[in-house]
């Protein structure tokens, strides 16, 4: 680090401009370093992360598919109580989901579940379940094979 800091301080100071602004030094520094190690990542990496991704969010929904409404003999994926299932590049899980009824009674125990089971996987980082009711849901939101489980077909 001594070294480094030796070197730096030896460095004649170019001002970079980046975005209409200059950057001091050692900022410049560290632009550089980074658009280098940029440049030397395969030119698919997004599409591999994009990939990544992919996978993960089809581990998250078999997941979510092993979680039951109490009352109903189907899943909440099925059910169409999954509203939304968002996974940032830190793996990071964000669920928006609904439930059959405001005051359903299991409401506690299908987020808690949904939470657990999702944290379960290795890859992810953390879970935030956020519950909505807006919209409200309806049969119509669930696959057909949940309407013909529970005989709506």
């Amino acid at each position: 680090m001594l070294f480094l800091q030796s070197r730096l301080n030896k460095m004649p100071h170019f001002p970079l401009k980046l975005s209409g602004y200059y950057l001091p030094t050692s900022i410049q520094i560290i632009h550089k370093l980074v658009m280098s190690i940029i440049d030397r990542l395969p030119k698919n990496y997004h599409f591999l992360m994009e990939t990544n991704l992919m996978i993960l969010e089809e581990r998250i929904v078999k997941m979510l598919r092993l979680v039951f409404d109490p009352e109903i003999p189907v899943n909440v994926y099925d059910l169409g109580l999954i509203y939304n299932v968002d996974i940032d590049e830190d793996k990071k899980v964000k669920i928006l989901m609904t439930l059959t009824a405001p005051n359903c009674p299991a409401a506690d125990f299908i987020v808690e579940d949904v939470r657990i089971k999702v944290e379960g996987i290795d890859e992810v980082t953390s879970v935030e379940v956020e519950l909505t009711f807006d919209p409200t849901w309806d049969k119509d939101m669930m696959s057909e094979e949940a309407k013909l489980d529970l005989g709506f077909l």
